[in-house]
């Protein structure tokens, strides 16, 4: 599996990932809709996959408005190559649920998906 990072000379590197640094599971869940009884839209999240991910904090900022904690935090998670994956979807990992923004094969190999997902509480 191959992980992109950024050089020092801000030149996109490959880098192998090995399989024992995938060791954070989730799922992937997708969002089939639905109606309730009265007809309005209502979500209906359902599991897509299963994947063992290396996970990487890339961002994260607690704020407190009106008395009010909130939190927000950026992760890329690392995965086996699944197709279908797109920004619709969400990620559960460890408690959270975390709204997917990007998902892209970093070296057009089809061999690796990295996901940008966020919490946002």
């Amino acid at each position: 599996m191959l992980a992109t990072l950024l050089g020092a000379n801000g030149v996109l590197i490959m880098k192998k990932v090995s399989i024992g640094k995938k060791n954070q599971p989730l799922v992937i869940e997708n969002n089939t809709g639905g109606k309730d009884s009265l007809g309005a839209p209502q979500d209906n999240w359902q599991e897509f996959a299963q994947a063992w991910a290396k996970v990487t904090n890339k961002s994260g900022d607690e704020s407190n408005t009106g008395g009010r904690m909130h939190a927000a935090a950026t992760y890329w998670f690392i995965i086996d190559w699944i197709p279908g994956v797109d920004e619709s979807m969400r990620i559960i990992w460890n408690g959270k649920t975390l709204n997917i923004s990007n998902s892209h094969d970093p070296d057009g190999t089809s061999e690796a998906l990295k996901i940008t997902a966020f919490i946002d509480e």
